[in-house]
């Protein structure tokens, strides 16, 4: 299985590392402005939905398919 992260985080890289989880790394780079009403889970969850979407989006682009792809969110 191929894990993707879509972040430049190498905070986030090392501790999937510690975990022995090598990610490829492809940074979705949206924007990620907390809106004026939104909670912080709501932000999570909007910026983790739409770095998803970019992700695949980008690889329908340059592969030409879509591959499935699981998305878990943890509380």
């Amino acid at each position: 299985m191929n894990i993707i992260l879509a972040s430049s985080s190498t905070y986030r890289a090392a501790q999937l590392s510690q975990l022995g989880i090598k990610p490829s790394i492809c940074p979705a780079n949206i924007d990620e402005t907390v809106l004026s009403d939104e909670s912080a889970q709501a932000t999570a969850a909007r910026l983790a939905k739409q770095k998803a979407k970019t992700i695949l989006d980008l690889q329908k682009k340059v592969y030409g398919r879509r591959e499935i792809l699981q998305i878990f969110f943890l509380d």
